[in-house]
């Protein structure tokens, strides 16, 4: 009998979950597991709890556009898109990543420091945007919307100016914190160096397109050999397949410390879940002698 959270999964993405991916009904439920600890944490929050820590509203939206990555990953595979579900599995880990050095300490202050650092990104690359421009036809067309840029920045600026204004009395809030800009520092500060070095460079291989599956196609090709060409297009298959569960599971992080920080408390159902999706990744590295 079909599980109620695969059913659901089915019924609001429109597709069936792909049957030679022995392990993706069981993924689709720990999703569903995860998500609704998250929504549990969330709930056990107070009005005062708010006041507390302005920005838990911001880190639990983040952590749903997480939920939405590994839901897109998922839909991928099942409709034969491994390639494609490799850049959501990277997009997902790197959010997580993110939130996780958040969630860390001083997440009031990162979190403040994250805003304030895309409104002067933004800012940057719409100045270079206008020095791009070389004629007049260029400039006829282009300074108009630039202007209309620059004047969405300036009300963003003000706005997340006055939201820290709001809060900052009451808080000890870092003004100077400055986020590391290297992804790989997050990865360190949170305990995973050896994860930046293992998967996420290696998930570049689809998102920047670099030539890893072009070589390894090649060789295939040019040795004749059809059983190892097959074999190749398996392995890709379940590296895919792989990247998606690791995303998980770094959703599942997330989740987890979501609920310590916020709802006090461990629980144990998340911990179980993310100890199986260990279990389950080692079982394909095993097979696949990874």
């Amino acid at each position: 009998m079909q599980n109620s959270a695969v059913k659901e999964f089915e019924q609001y993405h429109q597709i069936k979950i792909l049957q030679n991916w022995k392990n993706a009904e069981r993924c689709v439920e720990i999703l569903a597991i995860f998500h609704k600890k998250l929504r549990f944490a969330m709930g056990q929050l107070q009005e005062d709890d708010f006041h507390k820590n302005p920005t838990v509203a911001i880190v639990f939206q983040l952590i749903n556009r997480i939920y939405e990555q590994i839901n897109g990953g998922i839909s991928c595979i099942c409709t034969k898109n491994h390639a494609s579900s490799e850049v959501l599995s990277r997009t997902a880990i790197e959010s997580s990543v993110n939130v996780l050095f958040f969630l860390k300490d001083e997440t009031d202050s990162k979190v403040f420091s994250w805003l304030k650092k895309y409104i002067d990104e933004d800012m940057e690359h719409i100045s270079d945007w206008e020095k791009s421009l070389t004629t007049q036809e260029e400039k006829d067309v282009h300074l108009p919307r630039i202007q209309t840029r620059r004047m969405l920045n300036e009300y963003k600026k003000d706005f997340v100016q006055e939201y820290i204004e709001q809060v900052k009395n009451i808080l000890n809030i870092d003004e100077n914190f400055f986020l590391p800009k290297k992804i790989l520092k997050r990865f360190q500060e949170v305990g995973h160096e050896t994860t930046y070095h293992t998967v996420y460079t290696r998930l570049s291989a689809t998102t920047h397109l670099n030539a890893e599956d072009t070589i390894s196609y090649m060789m295939a090709k040019i040795s004749g050999n059809k059983e190892l060409e097959l074999q190749i297009g398996l392995e890709a298959s379940a590296f895919s397949e792989f990247m998606q569960i690791y995303a998980l599971f770094f959703y599942g992080k997330v989740v987890e410390q979501f609920y310590f920080k916020y709802a006090t408390q461990t629980d144990h159902e998340i911990a179980q879940s993310i100890d199986e999706l260990l279990s389950i990744m080692n079982s394909i590295g095993a097979e696949w002698d990874w």
